[in-house]
């Protein structure tokens, strides 16, 4: 029997609906697990899942070892204390870039 990826055993949210959003001009596509809490972001360039903090008006990457860790692990099925920690290595980069805050549009898919 083949083993599922570790992003299949997550209870998405909106099924198997991903969000939608233009941040800075590129679309991102997000989703959340309904069982631990755990956020995830695609951008639309294709490099793959990555752990994200959802905040208020943008979607921010995580540090590289959160996403090798939750993309690559199954679903804990709870809400973790680290995760708590985990979601503060936000990475933050088009903040510092950019100097500021951009327009951030949402949509379905």
């Amino acid at each position: 029997m083949e083993r599922r990826h570790p992003l299949q055993t997550h209870s998405w949210a909106d099924d198997d609906i991903s969000q939608q959003v233009t941040q800075d001009g590129e679309i991102i596509f997000y989703r959340r697990c309904a069982r631990c809490g755990r956020d995830f972001m695609r951008p639309d360039s294709g490099t793959g899942w990555h752990a994200a903090y959802v905040g208020v008006v943008r979607i921010e990457p995580l540090a590289d070892s959160v996403t090798r860790q939750w993309v690559t692990e199954d679903c804990p099925g709870r809400l973790l204390t680290n995760d708590c920690r985990s979601r503060t290595t936000r990475q933050n980069r088009s903040l510092r870039e950019n100097g500021g805050r951009r327009h951030m549009t949402v949509k379905r898919c």
